[in-house]
This record gives structure tokens, sequence and C-alpha cells, in this order.
């Protein structure tokens, strides 16, 4: 497992460094930002919702590394953009890493339309080793995995949209940033194929802290399986006087005003920020009532979560449930990565939470939010 969790931090600084290199060279961000076509979209709520080809590259970049150093786990990675990308020509062109850095070059010399600077600039930092301090906890992790039981989801940049933005003056309230680069995270959660439970999650935020004229990141991971957890965290802050909840600006009133006769409520971008909002102790709980989000957003936060005794379950599913029963099972209305919601569900919503989420920091927190739902009141 150590070998595995230290791989994908590095993968995940090294996918942190090129999203600062996006962003700081304006020619080059402006050539690769291209709206998503129709079938591509997460939900038809998001009005901007693109895709970049940066989140392509950090995607294929990770894959092609894993499946150097873990031969194993090379089928079983998934991510949510397709590898394809179109040109201002209409060219279609497919992106991968190519053994060396003049022959991705070449590759992205095509999407960038003959831009050869841009093209070399990115190949060299594809291609560019990156390792950064993984910390003993890491290094001496003894817990075994079977390989061939694993799968891998991987957001290259969830929370595109405050990305392409690039908002760098948010003042956060309380902790929490309502919008903002430091929304932008990259996101690498491992799964159990059989099972579908997340065991081990690494998040980085390339955007953490602007310093001295340039931007700094960080890196948290979490670990949990078969009753082992570890994670990156020494505490956890739990300071609030009362509870407080998340959810996106577009949830709707029905649940939100609920939600408010509880506790405070806030509101902030990028489904994987607001659950790290959670694993930091900034609010108790992330609420979402409808199928907008997926896999690739919530395994790796998911498995921090859980490596601190919080976790994500369904919302609909558990409500149903609490509505019989007034009580919560989470070992069964988890969610889980290994299968869609629904197999018959087509391409847009495959791997959408379909049901919605709460993810939580304890269980006392989830069950008072299924009281503020439940039929029963």
């Amino acid at each position: 497992m150590a070998l595995l969790l230290e791989c994908l931090i590095n993968l995940s600084e090294k996918a942190g460094n090129l999203a600062r290199i996006i962003r700081s060279e304006h020619t080059l961000f402006k050539l690769l930002v291209q709206r998503k076509d129709d079938v591509q979209k997460n939900d038809d709520s998001f009005v901007e919702d693109f895709k970049t080809l940066g989140d392509v590259l950090i995607q294929e970049m990770i894959r092609h590394e894993i499946e150097a150093q873990f031969s194993d786990l090379a089928e079983r990675v998934y991510g949510e953009e397709t590898n394809k990308f179109t040109n201002t020509l209409g060219e279609t062109v497919t992106v991968t890493i190519q053994p060396t850095p003049p022959e991705t070059a070449s590759v992205l010399n095509r999407v960038l339309n003959g831009n050869t600077e841009a093209a070399t600039l990115l190949a060299e930092a594809l291609h560019r080793e990156v390792t950064c301090d993984v910390g003993s906890k890491v290094k001496e992790l003894g817990l075994e995995l079977d390989m061939k039981r694993l799968g891998i989801w991987i957001d290259p940049i969830d929370g595109t949209s405050e990305f392409i933005k690039g908002t760098s003056d948010v003042t956060p309230i309380d902790g929490i940033y309502p919008n903002g680069l430091q929304c932008a995270l990259v996101l690498v959660g491992v799964f159990d194929t059989v099972t579908g439970e997340p065991v081990m999650g690494v998040v980085n935020q390339p955007f953490a802290e602007f310093k001295d004229g340039r931007w700094y990141g960080r890196f948290l991971w979490g670990v949990c399986h078969n009753g082992i957890t570890a994670s990156s965290f020494t505490s956890v802050n739990n300071s609030q006087d009362s509870m407080s909840f998340i959810t996106s600006r577009s949830e709707q009133e029905e649940y939100t005003s609920r939600l408010q006769q509880i506790g405070n409520l806030r509101s902030s971008c990028g489904a994987g920020y607001k659950i790290l909002c959670a694993i930091e102790g900034f609010i108790d709980s992330y609420f979402v009532s409808r199928g907008q989000t997926y896999k690739w957003d919530t395994c790796a936060p998911h498995a921090l979560l859980r490596s601190i005794g919080g976790g994500i379950v369904d919302f609909e599913a558990t409500l149903r449930k609490y509505n019989e029963s007034r009580d919560i099972n989470t070992a069964t209305q988890e969610l889980v990565y290994h299968k869609p919601d629904d197999e018959m569900s087509d391409l847009k919503t495959r791997w959408s939470n379909s049901g919605g989420l709460v993810a939580y920091t304890d269980y006392s927190s989830l069950q008072k939010v299924f009281a503020a739902f439940s039929s029963r009141l």
C-alpha cells in the first residue's frame, strides 16, 4: 500500500504543478479551453461546463504513470474526461503520453494548431520527475492490498469552472472559500472492485496559498481498509458551536430551508472542495439532493472521510430506510464505486451519484440531517 500511496501523492503533485503552469501562461491557457459538448456535460444545470486540455493531460499522465509502475492496475483507471480533443481546425486528436517529451510535444502540437512553444512547455512538464516529502506515516504503512482488486477514479481538475475563471483574491469566511482557485482540486481515489468501497484517497489543492508572487499547493491523503485507518491529519477542526452544512448554490429551496432550521448553511463551488470542508471540520455535512455529483468527484474525498470516522451515504436510499425504521445503516447506504447506480442509465448519467448524497463527519450529525428530512416530522 505504501508504494501505491506514495506514487499517487507524487502524481497528484505533478498534476498540481501542471495546473499551475497552465494558469500562469495566459496565452497557453486561452488555447486550452473549450466547452464540453452536450453529451459530455455533467448536468444541464451547469451552464458553464468546460473541459480543458489540462484535464485530459492530467488524467492521461496519471494513467500512463500508473501503467508504468503498477501494470495490474492499468486497465482499471477511470476518469471524467475522454482523451479526445478537438482543435480549432475541427481535427480530433487522441491525446496520449508518449515515451519521450518530443514525441508527446508532437501530439500536443496538433491539438494546439502548430503552437510548438506551448506544446513543448506542456510536454516538458508532463515528463518532468516530481517527488515530494510524503512523510513517515506513508512510508511506514504496512497494509497489503491485492492490486487485482483495485480500481482508480480520477478527477483531473474538480471545480473546472473555478480553474478557468481564475479568481485569486477571494477571502475565506470561517475557513471556507465561497469560490475561487482554491476550490479547484486534483482527486485520485482507489476503490475495491468487488465491494465498491473507497480504500485510499489523495486530494491535491494546487492553489492553496498565494505567496511571494506565486501559488503553492498542498496534498492530503487517507486510507481505510479492513479496519485499518490512517491519514495525513494530525487533528481535525471541530470548533463550531452549532451544526453547519454546505451545499451548491443551485440546491433546491425545499431542502435548504430544512437544513437552515437545524443549523447554519454555507455554499461553495466544486463537489470535492465542499467535501474537503467537511474533512477539515469547517462544516458538519455536505448535502446534495439529486444526481449532480459523479463517482470521480467523490471517491477520493470519501476515502479521506472514512479514514477519520465519517463517510458519504446515498441521500434518497438512506431517507427511505430512515422513514421506515428511524435508523441509518451506513454499512449498506454508503456510496460504492464499482458499478453504476443504474445499469440502464444513459451516457450522461451513468456514473452519477443519482440519489444525491450526504457527506458527514460523524454519525450524530448524519442522524440530525435525516431527522430534518424525515416524513414523520
